[in-house]
């Protein structure tokens, strides 16, 4: 297994989503959908107990906060400059090797992190492990079959092998290798297999403004009628996958 400097050191290389990280103005759009989701789901309180993992520089904790108890999120950025609040803590730390007791967190986020770490299944695991028995895990993350990969914004990107996928981003100027490891929506559903999942996706597509995603899918126009028809026929071509996770009773 990779160190922590050495995960550290290979997701800092991809330049396009530390770019992304660092837009703040996306990130608070991305906190506002999360917090709804977690709204409607009943998921937050003023007792509320919530891990983000992979907080980067945690606006979607700062959002949560205002609805939560405790807050804590965990990166592997060093330099990160964290959003702060007075319910919220921040700690260095690898995702697939969390420093908690079992069942501490009534709602953990996993937002675009499952595709950058070594070993998903053992992500999963430590989300379960670390979920109390009543909990939920808001798990996005995006979709191998994409037409166009979300992080190097280059066509059937990780359809590709590995080695040609290399070869591919070197070409095109996009870094040294292709650093991303992205599920189709059938291995993220066995990925989750430990979980009860709720696929929010069609909800979401639905309901833009509910969910903050009016920015991309505006309510009622072509491009929702060709989301949600998109989702029905075609879910394996679907760009992104939006879970809610809840231990199984």
């Amino acid at each position: 297994m990779k160190s922590l400097r050495q995960k550290a050191t290979s997701y800092s290389k991809d330049q396009d989503a530390h770019r992304k990280v660092l837009d703040c103005e996306s990130r608070t759009r991305k906190a506002e959908k999360i917090r709804a989701v977690l709204r409607a789901a009943g998921a937050l309180s003023k007792d509320t107990r919530v891990l983000d993992i992979g907080c980067s520089h945690g606006h979607i904790l700062k959002n949560l906060a205002q609805d939560s108890g405790y807050c804590v999120g965990v990166d592997m950025d060093r330099e990160a400059e964290r959003q702060t609040a007075s319910n919220i803590a921040y700690i260095l730390g690898d995702g697939e090797q969390l420093p908690f007791a079992a069942q501490s967190f009534d709602v953990v986020i996993c937002n675009h992190v499952y595709e950058h770490t070594d070993n998903p299944p053992t992500l999963a695991a430590e989300i379960l492990r670390l979920l109390k028995p009543t909990g939920v895990c808001y798990f996005a993350g995006p979709n191998k079959y994409s037409l166009i990969e979300p992080h190097y914004h280059l066509p059937f990107l990780s359809w590709l092998p590995q080695g040609v996928a290399n070869s591919y981003v070197r070409l095109c100027r996009k870094g040294d290798a292709y650093l991303v490891r992205p599920y189709s929506y059938r291995q993220l559903v066995d990925l989750l297999g430990s979980f009860n999942v709720e696929d929010y996706t069609p909800r979401i597509i639905e309901h833009p403004e509910r969910f903050h995603i009016q920015d991309l899918i505006a309510p009622g126009s072509v491009l929702q009628k060709m989301a949600r028809l998109s989702y029905t026929l075609c879910r394996g071509l679907f760009p992104t996958f939006i879970f809610l996770l809840r231990r199984p009773r």
